[in-house]
């Protein structure tokens, strides 16, 4: 079994279901005070993954909405905001959708 799919066929123990629950609610409130858009990406993949694709489809939708299309280098965003890996830019606040 791969790591990818532990999260489906291993359910959390009782003693983690608790704290899991409490952070992943806080974390879906407050997504868009996260720094970097690694994070924001990371933290979709896990509410989809364990529950809330609903939240996850937004945090996706407000990546895209912030990025531009280049036709030669394809998907990027500003360098203003913050970079993959922990930039310090937060010149422009990302729209909740």
């Amino acid at each position: 079994m791969g790591a990818a799919s532990i999260g489906r066929s291993c359910p959390f123990p009782m003693r983690a279901a608790r704290p899991w629950i409490i952070s992943s609610k806080q974390a879906a409130q407050y997504w868009l005070q996260l720094d970097n858009r690694q994070s924001q990406a990371h933290l979709a993949l896990a509410l989809n993954r364990f529950g809330d694709p609903q939240t996850a489809r937004k945090i996706m939708a407000s990546m895209k909405e912030r990025s531009k299309v280049d036709e030669e280098l394809g998907r990027s965003w500003a360098e203003s905001e913050a970079t993959l890996g922990g930039g310090s830019g937060r010149q422009s606040k990302p729209r909740r959708s």
